[in-house]
């Protein structure tokens, strides 16, 4: 589950180069780890 969650971050990351929409992606995911 988590392995899918960091893939589709990596996805979404490379989908979006900008470094605002990075961060939020970063904060996503560390979020996702935390709770889990």
């Amino acid at each position: 589950m988590l392995l899918s969650q960091f893939i589709l971050f990596f996805y979404l990351a490379n989908l979006c180069p900008y470094i605002l929409h990075y961060d939020i992606f970063v904060d996503y995911c560390l979020l996702s780890m935390s709770s889990s």
